[in-house]
């Protein structure tokens, strides 16, 4: 049952990681680089900006991973109501972002604690935006699972105006 509500989610998710990824590009760079701007073209623009899509569709995939891992742990019937299980999803995202920041953290932990540490505070913002963006993702399929067509809408009370 649960596959089924959030399946969509593993293709929308890291789309949206990319996406938001070349959105965090475009602030930083295209914002108060002059040079970038006037000098290149496309090309270019496309292979500075795909650094960040991967980075963004690296990270979405991670809180992919610890929202349904969290979702699935702690509803396991799907019994709870759909804000907890938003909750739990952007709880989740988050537990998945630290995770993937403390890993590459210990990765790169050769550059000294100041390395680890900024990765880490670095990561708090992803962290926000994650957290609110799975949050909302679970809302809609949510939303989309339980919307039901509408019965037909009758007349309260015959009109002889309707009869003729």
């Amino acid at each position: 049952m649960m596959w089924h509500r959030y399946r969509w989610l593993l293709v929308t998710a890291p789309l949206l990681g990319f996406v938001l990824g070349v959105l965090a590009w475009a602030i930083t760079v295209l914002g108060g680089n002059r040079q970038l701007r006037e000098s290149g073209g496309l090309p270019e623009a496309v292979g500075a900006a795909f650094p960040f899509a991967l980075t963004g569709a690296v990270v979405a995939g991670a809180a992919l991973a610890g929202g349904w891992s969290l979702v699935a742990t702690r509803d396991r019937g799907l019994s709870r109501t759909a804000g907890a299980r938003s909750v739990q999803a952007a709880s989740g995202a988050v537990l998945g972002v630290l995770v993937l920041a403390l890993a590459l953290g210990v990765i790169f932990s050769g550059g000294g604690f100041f390395v680890w540490y900024g990765l880490f505070v670095a990561s708090i913002p992803v962290t926000i935006v994650t957290a609110i963006a799975a949050g909302g993702l679970v809302h809609l399929a949510e939303r989309w699972h339980l919307r039901t067509p509408s019965p037909p809408v009758e007349h309260v009370a015959a009109s002889p105006w309707t009869d003729f």
